[in-house]
């Protein structure tokens, strides 16, 4: 009785662990290109804009770990291995200005 119970534990536990994978893979295929889209842009944007931003990134984040609202955004992003959005923002302005001095 006891191993059938972690048995169906175990296959609970897989089946998450692959919504979670699919739901990232949507996330970095869909959602993320859909807000770095204008990264050229930012140059001028203001540290609000930018809080917007991150902002809607934690809420997907946290809606797709199905997280405690006690939870700090700093902890999922640790635990996804997903980069802030003002991060990503440096990242995305070096390589433009990399590849804009190539041209």
């Amino acid at each position: 009785m006891a191993s059938k119970r972690r048995n169906m534990f175990q296959k609970n536990k897989s089946q998450e662990t692959t919504e979670n994978e699919n739901e990232m893979t949507f996330y970095n295929a869909i959602l993320k290109p859909t807000w770095a889209y204008g990264v050229e842009v930012w140059g001028s944007a203001k540290k609000s804009n930018l809080d917007r931003i991150q902002a809607f990134q934690s809420k997907v984040l946290r809606t797709i770990l199905d997280t405690p609202w006690y939870m700090s955004d700093r902890t999922t992003h640790h635990d996804l291995n997903i980069p802030t959005v003002q991060t990503d923002f440096t990242n995305f302005t070096q390589v433009w200005i990399i590849i804009s001095t190539l041209l």
